[in-house]
């Protein structure tokens, strides 16, 4: 089955838009116009981890390591600016103009996928989602790092049945919430 190409207003080029702007967009367009506008199921980023664990602590800033065995300042910088970046993004399960895979939405650090989240630590097609009869469903693609659903790592190639609200992690890099598009609505007005 090929998945349409759906318009998301305010994407950038990796598939993402800031939730700040999804809760402004709330308040402009009321409820049943903004579940026509963002009618894709989503992700939610809720937690970044750091490619080194010095890179960020408990409270998610960038913090000085204070020794000289760790990273310097500027890869500190800019590691930790790659991860930094995905923090309350929303990226949409839609299909981006010209991607090769028309039977799913990919995943992964290549600018080819669908949702492309770059950092080292997710693989270059990482994994996809698929729409059947069942519903949405996300499969690693024989990811380095792993995928992992609710905490259980994903085998390679196994499809995962989701949920709005289930939580996935792409390697140690990512968590976010899967949402459907009416809780996406609840999280940005609940939040506000």
């Amino acid at each position: 089955m090929t998945l349409p190409t759906i318009p998301i207003p305010g994407i950038n080029d990796e598939g993402f838009l800031p939730l700040p702007e999804l809760r402004r967009q709330a308040r402009v367009l009321g409820r049943d116009r903004f579940l026509v506008t963002y009618a894709a199921p989503a992700l939610h980023v809720t937690d970044v981890g750091a490619e080194d664990p010095r890179l960020l602590g408990a409270s998610g800033v960038l913090e000085d390591p204070g020794d000289e065995t760790a990273p310097q300042l500027l890869t500190i910088t800019d590691r930790g600016l790659k991860v930094l970046r995905y923090v309350d993004r929303v990226a949409f399960l839609v299909k981006r103009p010209g991607n090769p895979f028309p039977q799913f939405v990919s995943l992964g650090r290549s600018v080819t996928n669908d949702v492309v989240i770059s950092i080292d630590s997710i693989s270059k097609l990482h994994g996809y989602f698929m729409h059947g009869d069942g519903g949405w469903g996300y499969t690693d693609h024989g990811s380095t790092n792993g995928s992992f659903y609710n905490d259980e790592r994903l085998a390679s190639s196994q499809r995962m049945p989701l949920r709005s609200g289930d939580e996935l992690r792409f390697g140690p890099g990512i968590t976010v919430e899967f949402l459907l598009p009416e809780k996406l609505w609840e999280r940005v007005t609940s939040d506000s």
